[in-house]
């Protein structure tokens, strides 16, 4: 890169990732270099600093593998979510903003709940963002993350370190519950970010989700619904009275979803909507268990 001001090389890199289809293109190039420069987005223009020739040289690999589409979580190592800094990288799948209100819908239901000894599982782990975050706001609960992938343990188990929560969360490799124990294992809280791509619709995702996100984590089989019908299924031996499921969906998912858990003798309290007003929470309990008007 030439010479130029910080306020040129941030249009210039806008201008070469609009070129390349990736979105957002002015997020993503800002914060290219204030992480490249060691400060925050905001501060990039208006702190008159100026990248060094050896910043230059690290700037462009990154734009150039941004270019390529590797997502930006990726190249930067990590990721911020419900205040946790975790790092991610091909293993897991990558946390998005999304799914912090799934986190949000678990603290509202155990602050309602307030009783001591609170119990909260969390599966299909991944990078544990759901189940250190409800660790980090619940110092007195006990949590469980369970993931299928000794990889993605490995890395939540990582992330556990790096935001001094080892001793608050324990790691189980399961599929779902199976190496869990019903009836004698019983949960307040379980959440759960499932895969939910339609198997014919992977290969349609964007390049930074198709090429680089595990399809274990994104694989939901023909319709994009088999682990839902699994949890509907297999849930309710593992719930505490009252408990409460919370689950994340994709677009268009909520109704069938609902159908799915009616069949299987549960109650959909809530469904919450994120900030493009689509479907994607819902929360539910199982029938023969909870009271409702």
């Amino acid at each position: 890169m030439l010479e130029r001001p910080m306020r040129e090389l941030i249009h210039q890199t806008i201008q070469r990732f609009e070129a390349a289809g990736i979105s957002s293109p002015e997020i993503n190039a800002r914060m290219i270099w204030a992480h490249v420069m060691g400060l925050e987005t905001w501060e990039l223009t208006l702190r008159k600093q100026e990248p060094d020739e050896d910043q230059r040289k690290i700037a462009e690999s990154l734009i150039s593998a941004r270019e390529k589409r590797i997502p930006l979580q990726h190249l930067l190592g990590s990721v911020g979510f419900c205040g946790l800094q975790l790092d991610v990288c091909s293993e897991v799948l990558i946390p998005r903003p999304e799914t912090e209100l799934l986190v949000e819908t678990a603290l509202k239901i155990a602050q309602e709940m307030d009783h001591a000894d609170l119990r909260c599982l969390d599966m299909a782990t991944g990078s544990g963002c759901i189940a250190l975050s409800l660790a980090e706001a619940l110092p007195e609960s006990t949590i469980v993350g369970v993931d299928l992938s000794n990889d993605a343990l490995k890395w939540a188990k990582h992330n556990a370190e790096k935001n001094r929560l080892s001793n608050r969360v324990n790691w189980v490799c399961s599929d779902l519950w199976e190496s869990l124990t019903p009836g004698q294992e019983k949960w307040d809280i379980v959440t759960c970010n499932p895969p939910y791509i339609a198997t014919h619709e992977i290969q349609t995702l964007e390049p930074e989700v198709r090429d680089h996100d595990p399809v274990l984590a994104l694989d939901g089989g023909v319709d994009g619904l088999d682990f839902y019908r699994r949890i509907a299924s297999e849930a309710v031996p593992f719930m505490r009275p009252a408990g409460k499921l919370i689950l994340e969906c994709g677009m268009g998912q909520a109704s069938s979803i609902i159908q799915i858990f009616i069949s299987a003798s549960w109650f959909a309290n809530e469904i919450i909507q994120d900030y493009n007003k689509t479907d994607r929470i819902i929360v539910f309990s199982p029938l023969h268990e909870s009271s409702h008007p």
